[in-house]
């Protein structure tokens, strides 16, 4: 999380990829690394860590990963995607201001 602090975003995509290395199954790291993605234009990458992070854990605890997954769609100019995404977040947090943002 440091290096992300200080705008560090592929350094910081790293250590996400060892921390997953350890903890294969930790929906908060995908979670982060996608939006580590998103930072660099990666949308591709972020998708992936996005859906990971949510195969997971597709609780409202996990909401970042809604907006992170809808955004990624959007940079894809997959917007459709995107807004049935985030509405699917919206399901679970209504007033969610970057899932708004999003829709």
């Amino acid at each position: 999380n440091n290096f992300f602090k200080l705008g560090l975003f592929s350094q910081a995509s790293m250590m996400y990829s060892e921390a997953l290395e350890l903890q294969p199954e930790n929906a908060v790291l995908y979670c982060n690394r996608a939006m580590a993605y998103l930072k660099q234009d990666m949308a591709h990458e972020a998708l992936e860590d996005s859906q990971r992070s949510l195969d997971i854990d597709s609780s409202v605890g996990n909401i970042k990963a809604f907006w992170r997954k809808s955004q990624s769609l959007y940079d894809l100019d997959r917007f459709a995607e995107s807004e049935d995404v985030a509405d699917e977040g919206l399901a679970l947090q209504p007033g969610n201001q970057h899932l708004n943002r999003v829709r």
